[in-house]
């Protein structure tokens, strides 16, 4: 078409506009391909194509210039290559700083990069000059180090990435982005992690101060029938059945008389101090601890959250298996074992009053859709139920209180519905509006399906098979943009009750003790730009979300089951970099890969070891649901083999024999942490 003259500047002045804003992808994903081709290898097509949108858009522009003949390709590269120079330029020129505080209250694209401590062979491998690869700069810290620190080394000094000399180079170079505050700046160093996965390769890569190394301590105070921990099906739900219409069999349908003793049995029989020795055995250094309100407060005889008459009496049992101050003889055997261990704690509130969601996590499964619950009402507003959640996490914050250092924070509200808003993964969503014509639960006219009904306005929700048909087509053209858009209301109604929470919890915990506000990666874009939490006002506020896929059929390929997980990983980075907050993975899983019994060749180790590594880029670490289950993929830290294959935690968690009992390189204040010979570990 350049050739025959089939061009106007109206297709010019769209190329060229597709080609700034394809400037600033590349410049974005460099780091990513750079650090872990194998990882993405299906995205090497996406950059190709970006690459000729950045060249078609510069011919074309070329083109209406009057540029034609042989010097048409030489004249492109030059005036692409001075744009990107000018761009690079002015955003460098925005990033002169000569102090990391002067450099961080930049804001945004400006990062401090540093080198720290005594290191001679970073003079001879790395550069002689630090200026070069350190100070205020606008590069990205994933591909810093990998490119910029690595790379270098490994040609300077012809060693393997792997090398124990190598590492311990890499581990010398720091990086610092803006946080909450400038007391609060995200800081990471380099470090090199080396892909279990057969044929791959070691990488470096940026981890946070003081990573945690986590994992979930559930099922206690919240059984989960299918976890099956012990007790579960010999006495704890023992003749109960699931109500109809409900999924699963939860704890607020016990109604026999023991079943207060019930519940004792199962709290002891399943909160053990060896599991605290095991896990520290395995290189984790916290636990995350879910609790239901019933375990925190008190409702006064005869009253329940609010909901419907046949949902209060299912609530009402719960309740009435003891007091919640009985609880705490459990909860502070677990704080003990931990602080004896060495270990810290994460308290969440896994269930709300109400619910924050429809099924069994809350404790009490409220059918064939999630988007059934009442923590909040319908419209939005924050009733009874919202300050009796508040009232929970007040008691939840006196307990961190009282339990220092052990206690790491707390974590408010776990999952709230809204996980399956991704146009591209919309069956969920689809199944509940399936579930609830109109609004209602399908058979309980007077039931509303609270989640539906704050997604989308009344007058979409007058043809819910509308809604469907749009959501559909929106998939199979994989356009999110046709997709029905779903409103905020409920992160909304969220965003106020967290506020107020917080201003609760901070009259009996310093600011700088963690508040942690989990949602998961479709929401965190909106939360990024919409929080409005600061550190003068609510304290040190950390987001977590959490990384589940449920392939099906599973998926029993390496690569095919990391790829599955693009997606969400892009938008977890994404929020690490454009946002302020920091972010931790509060659980994540080995499952949909395969039986998990000894027939099973799916490598569940080099999985675990990516996750984990992946996570750790993007964020302060992450924690695995769940320490033990019946179904080992979901219980992964108890027993030593998923599958057929060894999982070798203290090697994921970065614990070697020589560095047994020695900080890693980035623990406690962030600086040389002497391992044996006076390395890093």
């Amino acid at each position: 078409k350049l050739k025959r003259g089939e061009i106007t500047e109206n297709i010019c002045a769209i190329m060229k506009q597709e080609s700034a804003e394809t400037q600033h992808f590349l410049a974005a994903e460099e780091g990513t391909l750079a650090r872990t081709p194998q990882t993405f290898n299906w995205h090497r097509a996406v950059r190709f194509f970006a690459l000729a949108t950045l060249i078609v858009g510069a011919l074309c522009v070329t083109a209406i210039s009057g540029v034609r003949g042989s010097s048409l390709l030489q004249t492109v590269t030059s005036k692409t290559k001075a744009s990107l120079e000018d761009q690079q330029q002015l955003v460098a020129a925005q990033c002169a700083a000569d102090t990391e505080d002067a450099c961080l209250k930049l804001g945004d694209g400006c990062y401090w990069f540093s080198y720290i401590g005594d290191c001679p062979n970073c003079d001879k491998w790395v550069s002689q000059d630090k200026g070069d690869v350190t100070g205020c700069r606008d590069w990205d810290p994933f591909a810093y180090c990998q490119d910029q620190i690595l790379t270098k080394a490994v040609e300077a000094s012809k060693k393997d990435r792997d090398d124990p000399d190598l590492v311990d180079v890499v581990q010398h170079y720091h990086v610092a982005r803006r946080g909450g505050s400038t007391d609060l700046a995200k800081k990471m160093f380099c470090s090199v992690w080396c892909d279990p996965m057969e044929g791959s390769s070691c990488f470096g890569q940026p981890k946070a101060y003081n990573s945690l190394r986590g994992v979930n301590y559930g099922g206690r105070f919240i059984p989960e029938a299918f976890l099956g921990l012990y007790g579960t099906g010999e006495y704890l739900f023992k003749g109960v059945e699931a109500p109809n219409g409900s999924r699963a069999q939860s704890i607020c349908d016990i109604e026999d008389d023991d079943a207060g003793s019930r519940m004792s049995s199962f709290l002891d029989d399943n909160i053990k101090e060896e599991h605290f020795t095991r896990i520290v055995e395995q290189g984790f250094n916290i636990i995350r601890l879910p609790l239901g309100y019933w375990n925190l407060i008190d409702l006064p005889p005869g009253q329940t959250p609010d909901a419907p008459p046949e949902v209060k009496k299912r609530w009402a049992r719960i309740q009435g298996f003891m007091k919640a101050a009985e609880y705490r003889k459990w909860i502070d055997r677990v704080f003990e074992y931990a602080r004896k261990a060495g270990l810290r704690v994460l308290p969440d509130l896994h269930s709300a009053p109400g619910g924050q969601g429809g099924n069994e996590c809350t404790g009490c499964d409220q059918g064939p859709t999630d988007a059934v619950f009442w923590f909040v009402e319908s419209d939005g507003s924050l009733g009874r139920n919202a300050e009796l959640a508040q009232n929970a996490i007040t008691e939840m914050a006196k307990l961190c209180a009282s339990k220092g250092d052990t206690c790491y924070g707390i974590e408010f509200l776990n999952e709230p519905y809204g996980a399956h808003i991704d146009t591209l993964n919309d069956e969920p969503l689809r199944k509940d509006l399936e579930a609830c014509p109109n609004g209602v639960l399908l058979g309980k006219d007077d039931v509303k399906c609270s989640g539906l009904q704050m997604f989308y306005t009344a007058e979409q929700l007058k043809d819910t098979e509308d809604l469907i048909t749009k959501l559909n087509a929106s998939r199979r053209a994989k356009k999110s943009e046709d997709a029905p858009p779903v409103r905020p209301l409920f992160r909304e109604a969220l965003r106020e009750f967290y506020k107020r929470s917080m201003t609760a919890a901070r009259t009996v915990l310093n600011k700088d003790k963690p508040i942690v506000v989990m949602d998961w990666p479709q929401w965190l874009k909106w939360w990024g730009q919409n929080a409005g939490y600061t550190y003068e006002d609510h304290g040190r506020v950390i987001f977590a979300t959490h990384m589940y896929k449920f392939p099906d059929p599973a998926l029993s390929d390496q690569q095919a089951a990391r790829d599955y997980f693009y997606r969400d990983l892009q938008i977890v980075r994404d929020f690490w970099k454009d946002s302020d907050y920091e972010l931790i993975v509060t659980e994540y899983a080995l499952n949909s890969h395969g039986s998990g019994k000894d027939d099973d060749n799916f490598d569940y180790h080099a999985f675990a070891d990516w996750s984990v590594n992946q996570y750790n880029q993007f964020g302060l670490g992450s924690m695995i649901w769940n320490f033990d289950s019946y179904w080992v993929a979901w219980g992964s830290v108890a027993l030593s083999k998923v599958g057929n294959v060894d999982m070798e935690w203290p090697k994921i968690n970065g614990i070697t024999a020589e560095c047994k009992g020695r900080p890693l390189a980035g623990e406690a204040s962030g600086s040389d942490s002497p391992g044996p010979t006076g390395k890093l570990c």
